[in-house]
Protein backbone atom coordinates (compact mmCIF):
# COMPACT_ATOMS: atom_id res chain seq x y z
CA UNK A 1 0.00 0.00 0.00
CA UNK A 2 2.50 2.35 0.65
CA UNK A 3 4.51 1.38 -2.59
CA UNK A 4 1.47 2.18 -4.42
CA UNK A 5 0.92 5.71 -2.69
CA UNK A 6 4.27 6.45 -3.15
CA UNK A 7 3.87 5.51 -7.11
CA UNK A 8 0.50 7.93 -7.03
CA UNK A 9 2.32 10.79 -5.75
CA UNK A 10 4.96 10.39 -7.98
CA UNK A 11 2.78 10.65 -10.82
CA UNK A 12 0.25 13.00 -9.69
CA UNK A 13 3.15 15.28 -9.28
CA UNK A 14 4.76 14.86 -12.59
CA UNK A 15 1.08 15.15 -14.13
CA UNK A 16 0.69 18.41 -12.09
CA UNK A 17 4.22 20.07 -13.26
CA UNK A 18 3.67 19.39 -16.85
CA UNK A 19 -0.38 20.37 -16.59
CA UNK A 20 -1.86 23.22 -18.87
CA UNK A 21 -3.42 24.30 -15.86
CA UNK A 22 0.02 24.98 -13.63
CA UNK A 23 1.22 27.93 -15.86
CA UNK A 24 -2.11 29.77 -15.88
CA UNK A 25 -4.85 30.70 -13.71
CA UNK A 26 -7.84 28.68 -14.12
CA UNK A 27 -11.44 29.00 -12.77
CA UNK A 28 -14.23 26.51 -11.85
CA UNK A 29 -17.64 27.61 -10.73
CA UNK A 30 -18.88 24.51 -8.43
CA UNK A 31 -22.46 24.61 -6.63
CA UNK A 32 -22.69 23.19 -3.05
CA UNK A 33 -25.88 21.83 -1.22
CA UNK A 34 -26.58 24.40 1.91
CA UNK A 35 -27.94 23.25 4.96
CA UNK A 36 -25.85 20.27 4.25
CA UNK A 37 -23.70 19.37 7.70
CA UNK A 38 -21.12 17.72 7.96
CA UNK A 39 -20.91 18.03 3.96
CA UNK A 40 -21.60 21.48 3.17
CA UNK A 41 -23.31 24.69 4.20
CA UNK A 42 -22.31 28.47 4.97
CA UNK A 43 -21.93 30.74 7.85
CA UNK A 44 -21.91 34.60 6.98
CA UNK A 45 -21.01 33.77 3.68
CA UNK A 46 -18.05 31.35 4.10
CA UNK A 47 -18.75 28.29 2.97
CA UNK A 48 -17.81 25.29 4.97
CA UNK A 49 -18.09 21.37 5.41
CA UNK A 50 -15.96 18.22 5.03
CA UNK A 51 -16.45 18.35 1.15
CA UNK A 52 -15.32 21.81 0.92
CA UNK A 53 -12.77 21.45 2.65
CA UNK A 54 -11.96 18.61 0.74
CA UNK A 55 -12.40 20.73 -2.97
CA UNK A 56 -10.71 23.60 -1.68
CA UNK A 57 -7.42 21.20 -0.86
CA UNK A 58 -7.91 19.93 -4.45
CA UNK A 59 -8.54 22.95 -5.86
CA UNK A 60 -5.28 24.47 -4.02
CA UNK A 61 -3.41 21.35 -5.15
CA UNK A 62 -4.19 21.69 -8.64
CA UNK A 63 -3.39 25.70 -8.75
CA UNK A 64 -7.21 26.20 -9.41
CA UNK A 65 -9.46 29.18 -8.51
CA UNK A 66 -12.53 27.64 -7.66
CA UNK A 67 -15.80 29.96 -7.15
CA UNK A 68 -18.15 28.01 -4.50
CA UNK A 69 -22.10 28.86 -4.62
CA UNK A 70 -25.20 28.03 -3.41
CA UNK A 71 -28.33 27.57 -4.76
CA UNK A 72 -31.10 25.37 -4.81
CA UNK A 73 -30.37 21.51 -5.63
CA UNK A 74 -33.06 21.33 -8.83
CA UNK A 75 -31.74 25.09 -9.89
CA UNK A 76 -27.78 22.94 -9.83
CA UNK A 77 -28.90 20.32 -11.99
CA UNK A 78 -30.69 22.18 -14.42
CA UNK A 79 -27.82 24.91 -14.80
CA UNK A 80 -24.89 21.97 -14.62
CA UNK A 81 -26.99 20.18 -17.47
CA UNK A 82 -27.34 23.59 -19.24
CA UNK A 83 -23.41 24.61 -18.93
CA UNK A 84 -24.23 27.64 -17.30
CA UNK A 85 -21.99 26.45 -14.42
CA UNK A 86 -18.98 24.23 -14.77
CA UNK A 87 -20.48 21.61 -11.60
CA UNK A 88 -21.66 20.08 -8.72
CA UNK A 89 -20.02 19.29 -5.55
CA UNK A 90 -21.32 15.70 -3.55
CA UNK A 91 -23.59 14.57 -6.51
CA UNK A 92 -24.74 10.86 -6.79
CA UNK A 93 -24.42 9.37 -10.22
CA UNK A 94 -27.40 8.16 -12.27
CA UNK A 95 -28.29 7.64 -15.98
CA UNK A 96 -30.06 10.45 -16.54
CA UNK A 97 -27.13 12.60 -14.89
CA UNK A 98 -24.65 10.73 -16.82
CA UNK A 99 -26.08 12.41 -19.83
CA UNK A 100 -25.36 15.99 -19.23
CA UNK A 101 -21.87 15.40 -16.55
CA UNK A 102 -18.82 13.23 -16.07
CA UNK A 103 -18.17 12.15 -12.71
CA UNK A 104 -14.89 12.41 -11.43
CA UNK A 105 -14.33 8.56 -10.26
CA UNK A 106 -12.63 9.03 -6.95
CA UNK A 107 -15.64 9.78 -4.59
CA UNK A 108 -15.81 12.97 -2.40
CA UNK A 109 -17.30 10.83 0.85
CA UNK A 110 -20.21 7.65 0.84
CA UNK A 111 -23.56 8.15 2.26
CA UNK A 112 -25.82 5.79 3.75
CA UNK A 113 -29.59 6.05 2.67
CA UNK A 114 -32.37 5.48 5.37
CA UNK A 115 -35.98 6.46 6.44
CA UNK A 116 -37.15 8.72 9.18
CA UNK A 117 -39.97 8.25 11.21
CA UNK A 118 -41.58 9.83 14.60
CA UNK A 119 -40.70 8.31 17.58
CA UNK A 120 -44.52 7.38 18.59
CA UNK A 121 -44.32 5.65 15.44
CA UNK A 122 -41.41 3.00 15.77
CA UNK A 123 -43.61 -0.06 16.38
CA UNK A 124 -45.63 0.34 13.35
CA UNK A 125 -43.18 1.02 11.33
CA UNK A 126 -39.90 -1.03 11.86
CA UNK A 127 -38.80 -0.47 8.41
CA UNK A 128 -39.00 1.67 4.54
CA UNK A 129 -41.42 -1.55 3.84
CA UNK A 130 -43.79 -0.47 6.03
CA UNK A 131 -44.06 2.73 4.71
CA UNK A 132 -45.91 1.17 1.90
CA UNK A 133 -48.98 3.12 0.70
CA UNK A 134 -48.21 5.64 3.19
CA UNK A 135 -47.31 9.50 2.60
CA UNK A 136 -43.15 9.68 2.28
CA UNK A 137 -41.03 13.20 1.72
CA UNK A 138 -38.51 12.96 -0.53
CA UNK A 139 -36.16 16.36 -1.39
CA UNK A 140 -36.73 17.59 -4.54
CA UNK A 141 -34.06 16.73 -6.95
CA UNK A 142 -32.60 14.40 -5.33
CA UNK A 143 -31.81 10.82 -6.61
CA UNK A 144 -30.72 7.89 -4.32
CA UNK A 145 -30.71 4.52 -5.71
CA UNK A 146 -32.72 2.76 -8.38
CA UNK A 147 -34.57 0.46 -5.65
CA UNK A 148 -35.84 4.19 -4.48
CA UNK A 149 -36.72 5.29 -7.79
CA UNK A 150 -38.44 2.15 -9.14
CA UNK A 151 -40.11 2.20 -5.23
CA UNK A 152 -41.23 6.17 -6.30
CA UNK A 153 -42.82 5.45 -9.95
CA UNK A 154 -44.32 2.47 -9.04
CA UNK A 155 -46.27 4.08 -6.17
CA UNK A 156 -45.31 1.83 -3.60
CA UNK A 157 -45.41 4.98 -1.02
CA UNK A 158 -46.91 8.52 -2.10
CA UNK A 159 -44.23 10.69 -2.32
CA UNK A 160 -44.11 14.29 -1.03
CA UNK A 161 -41.45 16.35 -2.84
CA UNK A 162 -40.15 19.32 -0.51
CA UNK A 163 -36.92 21.74 -1.17
CA UNK A 164 -34.38 20.66 1.39
CA UNK A 165 -34.50 18.25 4.44
CA UNK A 166 -35.52 20.94 7.14
CA UNK A 167 -38.79 20.84 5.68
CA UNK A 168 -39.46 17.56 5.21
CA UNK A 169 -38.89 17.14 8.98
CA UNK A 170 -40.88 19.82 10.01
CA UNK A 171 -43.85 17.79 7.41
CA UNK A 172 -43.20 14.85 9.65
CA UNK A 173 -43.34 16.50 12.70
CA UNK A 174 -46.70 17.97 11.92
CA UNK A 175 -48.03 14.40 10.76
CA UNK A 176 -47.84 15.50 6.97
CA UNK A 177 -45.89 12.71 6.20
CA UNK A 178 -45.34 8.99 7.92
CA UNK A 179 -41.46 9.21 6.57
CA UNK A 180 -38.55 10.96 5.35
CA UNK A 181 -36.24 9.26 3.09
CA UNK A 182 -33.02 11.21 3.33
CA UNK A 183 -28.99 10.88 3.70
CA UNK A 184 -28.26 8.94 6.87
CA UNK A 185 -25.32 11.60 7.94
CA UNK A 186 -27.27 14.84 7.12
CA UNK A 187 -30.19 13.97 8.61
CA UNK A 188 -28.71 12.65 11.99
CA UNK A 189 -26.56 15.93 11.76
CA UNK A 190 -29.67 18.52 11.53
CA UNK A 191 -31.56 16.12 13.97
CA UNK A 192 -29.53 17.27 16.50
CA UNK A 193 -28.80 21.29 15.58
CA UNK A 194 -32.91 20.85 15.59
CA UNK A 195 -33.04 19.45 18.61
CA UNK A 196 -35.04 16.74 17.56
CA UNK A 197 -33.16 13.75 18.36
CA UNK A 198 -35.36 12.07 20.38
CA UNK A 199 -38.82 13.22 18.40
CA UNK A 200 -37.43 11.51 15.02
CA UNK A 201 -35.68 8.38 14.32
CA UNK A 202 -34.43 6.67 11.84
CA UNK A 203 -35.34 2.90 10.43
CA UNK A 204 -33.37 0.73 7.64
CA UNK A 205 -34.44 1.79 4.24
CA UNK A 206 -33.82 -0.36 0.71
CA UNK A 207 -30.38 0.34 0.53
CA UNK A 208 -28.31 -1.36 2.75
CA UNK A 209 -24.95 -0.45 1.86
CA UNK A 210 -23.07 2.67 1.25
CA UNK A 211 -23.43 5.10 -1.83
CA UNK A 212 -20.78 7.25 -3.35
CA UNK A 213 -20.78 10.65 -3.78
CA UNK A 214 -19.37 12.63 -6.72
CA UNK A 215 -17.77 16.07 -7.88
CA UNK A 216 -19.77 15.99 -11.09
CA UNK A 217 -18.35 18.43 -13.86
CA UNK A 218 -21.00 19.69 -16.82
CA UNK A 219 -20.42 18.61 -20.25
CA UNK A 220 -21.12 21.53 -22.12
CA UNK A 221 -19.42 23.94 -19.34
CA UNK A 222 -17.01 26.23 -21.73
CA UNK A 223 -13.65 24.35 -20.03
CA UNK A 224 -10.50 24.49 -21.44
CA UNK A 225 -8.78 20.63 -21.88
CA UNK A 226 -11.43 19.27 -20.03
CA UNK A 227 -9.91 15.57 -20.13
CA UNK A 228 -6.98 16.58 -19.38
CA UNK A 229 -8.59 18.50 -16.20
CA UNK A 230 -10.91 15.16 -15.07
CA UNK A 231 -8.25 13.01 -15.17
CA UNK A 232 -6.13 15.38 -12.96
CA UNK A 233 -8.99 16.29 -10.40
CA UNK A 234 -9.21 12.31 -9.77
CA UNK A 235 -5.58 11.81 -9.33
CA UNK A 236 -5.44 14.38 -6.67
CA UNK A 237 -8.76 13.21 -5.04
CA UNK A 238 -6.92 8.93 -5.13
CA UNK A 239 -4.00 10.86 -3.54
CA UNK A 240 -5.83 12.62 -0.93
CA UNK A 241 -7.81 9.78 -0.23
CA UNK A 242 -4.68 7.69 0.88
CA UNK A 243 -3.88 10.66 3.90
CA UNK A 244 -5.23 10.04 7.36
CA UNK A 245 -6.52 12.99 7.47
CA UNK A 246 -8.86 13.10 4.29
CA UNK A 247 -9.22 9.68 4.44
CA UNK A 248 -11.51 10.37 7.72
CA UNK A 249 -13.55 12.63 5.66
CA UNK A 250 -13.71 10.31 2.36
CA UNK A 251 -14.41 7.16 3.92
CA UNK A 252 -17.07 5.30 4.15
CA UNK A 253 -19.45 5.37 7.13
CA UNK A 254 -19.90 1.74 9.15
Amino acid sequence: MKIQFAFLKIVVTFLLFNSPYSNAERTLTLVALDNYAPFSWQEYGVAKGNDIEIVNELCARLKINCIIKFIPWKRALIETEHGNIDGIIGAFTSAERDKYAHSIKQPLHYTIVKAFIKETDKLLFRKIEDLKGEQVGINRGFHFSKQLDKATKSHYFEVQFANDSPANLAKLMQGRIRGFVGNFQQTMSLLEELSLGEQIIPIPSFVKTAISTHIIISKKAPIENKAVLLREMNLVLESMYQENYFHSLMKSPK
